[in-house]
Parts: C-alpha cells; structure tokens; sequence
C-alpha cells in the first residue's frame, strides 16, 4: 500500500479516537455542569431549612443540615477543579484534531495528486492501445477477415472510451502530442503491402509517404 494511503487511514484512526475522547469530555463537563446547578439550587434550600432546626431548638437535625451543606461546598469546589481541567483538555484536544484534520487534508491532496497521475499514466497507454488497434484495424480491412476487422474496432473504440472517461471523471489537461499517439502499423503488414497500400494507410493517419 502506498505511503499516503497507510498515513491517511492512521490519521483518519487518530482522528476517531481523538473526536471520542472530545465527545466524552464534553459530556464530562456536562455532567460537572449539572451537578454544580444542583449545589447551586441545594445551598440556599439547606440554610432555610438549618435556620428551621435551630428555631425549633432541634439541634441535631441543624448539624446534620450543616454537615451536608459543608459536604455540598466542599463537592463544590471539586467539581470547580475537574471543570477547569476538563477545559484545559478539551482545549487541547481542539487543537489536536484541527492539527490532524490538516494533516489528513494534506494526505489527500497528495492521493489525490497520485491518483491523478496513475490516471493520466493510463490515459496515454489508453490511447497508445487504440492507435494500435487502429493501426491493425486499417490493416485488417485488407483482407477479407471480417471477424478479426470487427474485434479489432471494438478494441479500438473500448481503449478510446476508457481513456475519454478518465479524462473527463480526472479532469486531465491532455494535448494528445502527436508522436505519443503516433499509429503504429503492424510490420508484418507493411513487410507484404504495396507501396500503393502504404501510401493509403500514411494518408490515413496524415502523414506524407518519403520519396
């Protein structure tokens, strides 16, 4: 596998793992949240009912009140703490994930990038495939082997839209350079023509017989 590849899935892995542990975070904080709103809304119901004991002289119950809203204040406090270092991480994390997300996107350009070459790689031996079953199709017309004339079109017209379609589907700026595309004749074929024959198929393919 190509090193872009292997690189993009293990950032792609890092990113997942780092999103989890973000949504965990925040529903941490969440959590801190809620608990802190019930404190909140806890802490003045205590001292009411603390200043309800020590009017009615029960003592024991107005320390028991006493003791929990000190256990409040101090649970309090604790979720102050986590609440602040769950900031903290969660910034941190932040920044992981747009440093990764970066990274990924960098891989992609160059897959992409890759991919594109691959395609225009193909494109070109695409296009040297159908010269060449062209090349072997004017040949073939020739002689009376209709069926070798027919496979050879078919050839020649499936290699030409393959290489169409990765041109449009890859948007490849191609010239079709001449000598890269450049028919090539079979030389059996030219071994046994005529220099009439010859001089037909070098039309063909707009090229001027040498005298």
């Amino acid at each position: 596998m190509d090193v872009s590849y292997s690189k993009y899935f293990i950032l792609d892995f890092v990113l997942q793992e780092v999103s989890s542990r973000r949504t965990s975070i925040q529903q941490e904080m969440d959590s801190f949240k809620q608990k802190l709103s019930f404190i909140d809304k806890r802490g003045p119901e205590l001292e009411a009912e603390k200043k309800v004991a020590a009017a009615a002289r029960n003592f024991k119950e107005a320390g028991r009140i006493a003791a929990e809203a000190k256990a409040l204040n101090s649970e309090k406090d604790e979720l102050h703490g986590k609440l602040e270092k769950a900031a903290t991480d969660l910034e941190i994390i932040e920044k992981d994930i747009v440093a990764t997300t970066d990274k990924i996107q960098e891989c992609e350009g160059l897959i992409v990038l890759k991919e594109k070459e691959s395609a225009l790689t193909s494109y070109k031996r695409l296009r040297l495939d159908c010269a060449a079953a062209r090349a072997e199709l004017t040949a073939a017309t020739e002689t009376d082997d209709t069926d070798e004339v027919e496979i050879l079109r078919k050839e020649a017209e499936a290699a030409e839209s393959k290489a169409m379609e990765l041109k449009t589907c890859y948007d490849l700026q191609v010239e079709d350079d001449e000598f890269m595309f450049q028919p090539v004749v079979p030389i059996a074929f030219i071994t046994n023509s005529t220099g009439q024959h010859l001089a037909e198929i070098a039309s063909s393919f707009g090229l001027s017989p040498q005298k």
